[in-house]
């Protein structure tokens, strides 16, 4: 079934996961009835809930049971339901040899213990179906694009300190392939509803693409960090991806308590970190409410790309101005200016 049937509701509180999982809930007073072949076990709300095994895997791929019961989000690629008010099952597609976001999740508990991540519950690949699913703790705190509306200047610029802080922890770890933590090959949607792991690239070999590539679109700009070693990065810590607290007053300061979707976790040149955030949409933040967008939407998009630079990560404009040149070549009203948000600010003056 795609993606967005995999997990399904039978009746109040027990869901079909999958093709061989279920997900069961009692009364916390009745847990005792629980048999001993689960598989896990958690509370929330009052019930406890818990993963027991079908005695028979399914025989079809029908989806069973309701999948829009509890389903709050969904796209080709991925779903997200509510099985409990404070626990989530995310499904994405899986394939052979990829690095799953579990297990970067895993990787990173062990050995950044000081970054946050949401807390996994229990996680299983299903073959059958080409799927992998996680259940997980919901993280305390708000979105920072939720939180943003009540957090005072010096409030977010902290925030963004904070989150410098954590990449800065991963940056310290290096390679010298374009890979995951547990050194496979990216993985790709190729198409969107299939991954596709690529294989690990070197970087001498990855710089000679980018020169290539460069030199084709007419780029006469060096692409930065030649010769150096690739860094551990999390490309999408995106307002919607990191969780903080919102403090009763303006004197104290926020904090983050979990990053989210690590999925696309691995190494990168490290100009990355600092000047994404400058020209990439999902850094942008949108009002909750649907209301049009201010200027202050753009804050975030400088204020982490220059809490990026203060702690050693370097901001590379240039290159990117003139790498987008050729992108919006076909669009005559476009300028290059409307892709990089805030050239000149140092956020010296806002601290």
């Amino acid at each position: 079934p795609p993606i967005e049937e995999t997990v399904g509701l039978l009746v109040s509180g027990d869901f079909a996961l999958g093709s061989f999982m279920l997900c069961k809930s009692v009364k916390n007073e009745d847990e005792e009835s629980i048999t001993s072949d689960i598989v896990c076990r958690w509370r929330d709300e009052g019930v406890t809930y818990y993963l027991q095994r079908r005695t028979t895997p399914k025989g079809n791929k029908a989806a069973e049971g309701d999948p829009e019961v509890g389903r709050f989000r969904f796209w080709v690629s991925s779903a997200i339901w509510n099985l409990s008010e404070n626990i989530f099952c995310k499904v994405k597609p899986w394939t052979e040899g990829m690095t799953t976001e579990y297990n970067t999740i895993k990787w990173v508990n062990q050995n950044i213990p000081s970054l946050p991540t949401d807390e996994v519950i229990y996680h299983w690949v299903d073959v059958e179906w080409k799927r992998t699913i996680m259940i997980s703790k919901r993280v305390p705190g708000k979105t920072y694009a939720e939180a943003w509306p009540f957090l005072t200047t010096p409030q977010k610029l902290d925030v963004a300190k904070q989150v410098a802080g954590h990449l800065k922890s991963l940056s310290e770890w290096t390679s010298d392939y374009i890979e995951t933590v547990e050194k496979t090959g990216r993985t790709r949607p190729l198409p969107i509803v299939t991954p596709r792991v690529e294989s690990r690239v070197p970087r001498e070999e990855y710089e000679k693409f980018i020169k290539r590539k460069n030199a084709r679109n007419g780029v006469v700009v060096l692409p930065p960090n030649l010769g150096e070693a690739l860094i551990l990065q999390h490309p999408d810590c995106n307002p919607g991806n990191f969780f903080v607290t919102v403090p009763s007053g303006p004197e104290k300061m926020p904090q983050v308590t979990g990053i989210i979707d690590w999925e696309n976790v691995g190494y990168f040149p490290k100009y990355l970190v600092a000047t994404s955030p400058r020209h990439m949409d999902s850094f942008f933040i949108a009002n909750v409410d649907g209301s049009p967008p201010t200027v202050d939407n753009f804050d975030w998009k400088w204020m982490l790309s220059n809490a990026c630079v203060h702690v050693g990560f370097p901001l590379e404009l240039e290159y990117i101005k003139e790498s987008l040149k050729y992108q919006i070549e076909d669009f005559p009203n476009l300028t290059v200016e409307n892709f990089i948000v805030c050239d000149h600010l140092p956020s010296d003056n806002h601290e």
